[in-house]
């Protein structure tokens, strides 16, 4: 009998026990990275990654820069190489790869050796290209190997072990043991608000139904901890539903993009419950009037109705993108599937296929034996 493959919903589904189980062994998972972080006295970091390992980066920065107490950067491997790979102090240097076999990621860890800095390669898949020697060291990062592209639990993963690797860094230095027990109770009870989420969003999707699989185009506003959920929430609805997706930080949004609006314009707003709840309040209520496509996550009481997404019991602020990306992969998922859109157009597949090859061959080697 055929083994089924699994789909996008199974990995979402997967992802909160994963959450409690990798806080649990937070220690242990992050012992070689902590290790590498402390042979030196590094004043900076650098990450190195792409797609929705850099956007799980960029939601993992915010956490990382107040934990920590030091600059952190994110860039995509392209740049890096060829561009922005001259170094001012100290950085610790890491380079993601979900998969590790991004043509990309590869590149920028030669790049890194040839410079004759240390590379240090994250992963979930250690017998990819980064367990091939070109790492000096490789890092499982402790989700296993995610057999769909589009990934979802590989992403919160990577969100949690950077938070993760950021408190056992500073434990008894920049962060006392009052507050890491905090931090750590706050992550295991995103695994409760990422099962929450999960059936909100389920409902949220049939009662709005008609206007989400009409959607044409979309903007997803987002800041500070959830900024990263922005971004990958566009990236998965451009990559799945196909249709033009973008994401805004809030009040870049007004400086120019919000011009083009019409009734037509589909739009998400992350609130991040916090000091910049009432200004995302005040434009979502505002563009609510423009477009009826207007929507948002939101446990404020100042707005009602079907369009809002109330989420049970929230952690802070700074752990929120692990369950509030969920609502973004889940529609990805939902609506691509209804819509019947997982084949993209023919010639961009023939240009893929045979022109620009983004993965490695030991991408299709590794996933054809799963």
């Amino acid at each position: 009998m055929e083994k089924k493959k699994k789909t996008m919903q199974d990995y979402i589904e997967l992802t909160p026990d994963m959450i409690r189980k990798n806080v649990q062994k937070n220690e242990e998972l992050t012992k070689v990275l902590v290790d590498e972080f402390n042979r030196d006295h590094f004043d900076s970091i650098l990450i190195i990654a792409s797609g929705s390992s850099y956007n799980a980066s960029m939601g993992a920065r915010p956490f990382l820069k107040k934990i920590m107490k030091m600059n952190v950067d994110v860039i995509t491997p392209f740049t890096f190489e060829h561009y922005e790979n001259e170094f001012y102090g100290n950085p610790f240097v890491v380079v993601v790869s979900q998969s590790g076999c991004s043509t990309n990621s590869i590149s920028a860890l030669k790049e890194l050796k040839a410079m004759g800095h240390r590379a240090i390669g994250i992963t979930s898949n250690v017998n990819s290209d980064f367990g091939d020697g070109i790492c000096d060291v490789v890092v499982d990062y402790g989700i296993g190997i995610e057999t769909v592209g589009y990934v979802t639990l590989g992403m919160v993963g990577l969100v949690l072990y950077f938070m993760l690797f950021a408190l056992n860094v500073a434990r008894g230095k920049t962060l006392t043991e009052e507050k890491y027990t905090y931090y750590l109770e706050e992550l295991n009870k995103a695994a409760q608000c990422h099962e929450d989420v999960q059936w909100k969003v389920k409902d949220f999707y049939e009662l709005n139904k008609r206007n989400l699989l009409s959607m044409q185009n979309c903007y997803v506003v987002g800041m500070g901890p959830n900024f990263g959920t922005a971004l990958e929430g566009a990236l998965k609805f451009s990559e799945t539903i196909q249709v033009v997706s973008v994401a805004y930080e809030l009040e870049e949004f007004l400086h120019g993009p919000n011009f083009q609006l019409t009734p037509n314009y589909t739009l998400f707003f992350i609130d991040n419950e916090d000091e910049t709840s009432d200004r995302l309040l005040d434009i979502y209520e505002g563009y609510s009037t423009v477009t009826d496509r207007c929507f948002i996550i939101s446990n404020s009481e100042r707005i009602q109705g079907d369009h809002v997404l109330r989420i049970d019991d929230l952690t802070c602020e700074d752990v929120s993108m692990l369950y509030k990306v969920v609502v973004f992969e889940y529609l990805a998922y939902k609506i691509t599937t209804d819509l019947n859109k997982w084949q993209y157009h023919p010639l961009a597949k023939v240009v893929e296929d045979t022109v620009i090859k983004i993965k490695s061959s030991k991408y299709k080697e590794g996933y054809d034996k799963l």
